[in-house]
C-alpha cells in the first residue's frame, strides 16, 4: 500500500494528478500491476 501511495504522490507532482483518478479506478478492477506500470511510466518520463 505504500507503494501505491507513493506512485500517487509522484503523479500529483509530476501529472498534477491527472492519472491518479483514472488509475485508481481502473486499478480497483485489475489490481496493482497497473500501477506497477505507472510507476515504470513516470520512471521513464521523469528521467
Amino acid at each position: 500500500m505504500a507503494f501505491l501511495v507513493v506512485i500517487m504522490a509522484l503523479d500529483l507532482v509530476a501529472f498534477g494528478g491527472r492519472y491518479s483518478a483514472r488509475g485508481w479506478h481502473i486499478a480497483q478492477q485489475t489490481g496493482l500491476d497497473f500501477h506497477f506500470e505507472i510507476a515504470r511510466t513516470i520512471a521513464r518520463l521523469g528521467s
